[in-house]
């Protein structure tokens, strides 16, 4: 399901963000037996699916959520870059009507089966193959980059409705707690017209912030209700 809006100039990001205690959200996700991670999946889920239905489709389409991994849990690694890959927790509408539990089932069992160290070594492998093909080595850089950007904005970014990416918990050194009150993430500028939710929790404090390309918040007003 792609999400439809009036797009705004590319250099234009849109940005709604929310606070709320984060025992408050962890409690809320203890209560059905899921992470917070999968519980804010499963809001964002629902929020799409409710947002596909008022639009009144011709054709409904599967939602789905584009979630980064950290691969170092799995793969210890000292790298500074991006070691992650992805994986897209979803539900196909067209099956029928999901309700919020049924989603949450939904998300919880994904994330079980995919998120295991087989699984992504599967992955890295196949990625890492594909760099190490003597044709792809011989390609020049600036080439690279045209075809890796085009293939994401064509291919990859069609695969998900939204993107949501939990930063986990931040801590300081104990000199700083007095001087910092909140940390806020956003994600960056989407290609497409769709919004991208981050979320990142400081002491007590779990902080959401959501960017988006087009004029449209139903998803994020959607969201904070439920």
């Amino acid at each position: 399901y792609r999400v439809r809006g009036t797009k705004e100039p590319f250099y234009t990001l849109n940005i709604i963000c929310g606070s709320m205690e984060a025992r408050q959200l962890k409690a809320a996700a203890k209560k059905h037996g899921v992470t917070i991670t999968e519980y804010m999946n499963a809001v964002l889920i629902y929020a799409l699916v409710e947002n596909q239905k008022n639009a009144k489709t011709w054709k409904e389409r599967p939602v789905r959520i584009a979630m980064p991994v950290n691969l170092r849990q799995f793969f210890p690694s000292n790298t500074l870059r991006n070691f992650i890959t992805m994986v897209y927790p979803g539900v196909d509408p067209r099956m029928g009507d999901y309700s919020f539990e049924e989603i949450l089932r939904q998300v919880h069992y994904y994330m079980r089966y995919y998120i295991n160290d087989k699984f992504l070594r599967a992955d890295i492998t196949t990625n890492a193959q594909t760099f190490r093909s003597p044709f792809i080595r011989i390609v020049p850089l600036w080439f690279k980059d045209i075809t890796v950007k085009q293939f994401y904005k064509r291919v990859q970014d069609c695969q998900s409705s939204a993107g949501l990416t939990n930063l986990g918990v931040i801590k300081v050194p104990k000199e700083m707690e007095p001087y910092v009150e909140r940390f806020d993430i956003l994600m960056g500028q989407p290609f497409s017209p769709r919004t991208n939710c981050a979320i990142v929790t400081y002491k007590d404090i779990a902080t959401i912030g959501f960017a988006s390309s087009i004029i449209e918040n139903d998803i994020e007003r959607i969201f904070f209700r439920k």
